[in-house]
Order: structure tokens, then C-alpha cells, then sequence
């Protein structure tokens, strides 16, 4: 079901052969869909179970503020997919869009294991962010920050949104299954790594912003 989601999630290969970024960007693909495809079958299938059983009780139940936070994620996330300005500032801000995911697993009750999991996907989904954003920014000053066209902001974006809802659709119909290993471990990673993308693309900008720059050799006659 969100297989398509984290399989976008991989960098676009804008990268520079003459230093092999597009080995390190294939790379990161092969990663990326290597962990994100397996966990998304079992929060899947939980989903369909629960959804085909109780269809009418959860579309009655949703709550109407979901639409409009919808509308504004998919927003944000269809204007990442043009060029842009940003301010470095707004990168401050970004990693505790993890509060989304640390909200999600902590709401579930999840035993002490499922922590040591988050810490392992918040890693590697720092990796992948921190590397993607290197191949987005196309200029950048103390202040303010040039992106290119990128699907990855959508990605994390409708990502988090589809994980919330689910977690939240199956706590409140079927609390025993949001209980199973299985549930448990693939929804804590993907939440996990979602929220490493936000701080890896922050640090990425930030690092870059402040770097210092390479000193000018001036040849004296």
C-alpha cells in the first residue's frame, strides 16, 4: 500500500559522475527500497483486515480537521516539486516534524524493544535525508537556500500522514492488532525513518549554509 511512497522517497539522480554521486544515489535507492518495501506489507494487510471489516465505522469517524491538514501536506508538498527559494532558517524547524512519529509510536503503548528500533530507523533515515539534500541544493548563502525540483518533501509528507491515520484507524477499531510484532516493529521503522529524513535534509542545509568557504590564492606579479 505505501511501497509507492518510499520508493519515490530515493534521491533523483542529479548527481555528478566525476565525483560518483550517482553511485552513492543508486546506492541509497537500493536501500531505501530495500527496507521500506518488506515493512510496508504487514501494516498493509493489517490495513485492508481492518478497513474491509469496518469501512463505515472509520470513514464516520474521521474527524474533519484530517481534510484540511491533508490538503495543507499535499500543498507543501506539490510546491517542493518546483524550484525554489527557501529560507535557511525554515531548516531550524524541520526535524521536529519528528514529533509526529515520536507521538505515533508512543501512543501505541509499544514495549521497551520497539525504542531500540526507532533509534536504529531514525538513524538510517538521517542518512538518506542528509544525502538526498545535497543533491537539491543548487546555491546557498548564510540565509537563504536555492532547491531544485525534488518528489521527497511530498514523499515524507503523505508518508507521515498515511502512517497516522492508519495507527490511529487501527488502535481505535482493533487495539489488539496494533499490539502484534509484526504491526509493531514495521510501523515503528517506517516512522522512525521518516523522521530521520527531516533531520538529515536540516542538517545537510544547515552544514552547507556554514561552511567555510575555500580561501582565494591570489598570484602577485
Amino acid at each position: 500500500m505505501w511501497a509507492p511512497f518510499f520508493v519515490g522517497a530515493a534521491p533523483p539522480c542529479h548527481s555528478r559522475s566525476a565525483n560518483g554521486f550517482h553511485v552513492v544515489d543508486a546506492a541509497i535507492h537500493a536501500i531505501t527500497v530495500g527496507i521500506s518495501t518488506p515493512l510496508c506489507h504487514p501494516i498493509s494487510n493489517v490495513f485492508q483486515t481492518v478497513f474491509m471489516e469496518n469501512h463505515m465505522q472509520i470513514i464516520s469517524n474521521i474527524p474533519l480537521w484530517v481534510f484540511p491538514l491533508f490538503a495543507g501536506l499535499l500543498a507543501l508538498g506539490l510546491m517542493a516539486r518546483r524550484d525554489r527559494n527557501a529560507p535557511v532558517a525554515l531548516f531550524y524547524g524541520l526535524p521536529f516534524l519528528a514529533i509526529l512519529s515520536l507521538r505515533a509510536v508512543s501512543s501505541i503503548d509499544a514495549p521497551a524493544y520497539v525504542w531500540g528500533l526507532f533509534m536504529l530507523g531514525y538513524l538510517c533515515g538521517t542518512a538518506i535525508g542528509f544525502r538526498a539534500q545535497q543533491n537539491y541544493i543548487t546555491g546557498i548563502t548564510r540565509t537563504r537556500v536555492s532547491l531544485r525540483a525534488e518528489g521527497l518533501t511530498l514523499t515524507t509528507l503523505m508518508s507521515i500522514f498515511a502512517l497516522n491515520f492508519v495507527k490511529g484507524t487501527v488502535v481505535g477499531v482493533a487495539p489488539d492488532v496494533a499490539q502484534t510484532p509484526a504491526f509493531l516493529i514495521s510501523f515503528t521503522i517506517l516512522a522512525a525513518l521518516i523522521a530521520g529524513v527531516f533531520l538529515g535534509r536540516s542538517v545537510a542545509v544547515i552544514r552547507r549554509a556554514y561552511a567555510p568557504k575555500a580561501p582565494r590564492f591570489v598570484t602577485r606579479p
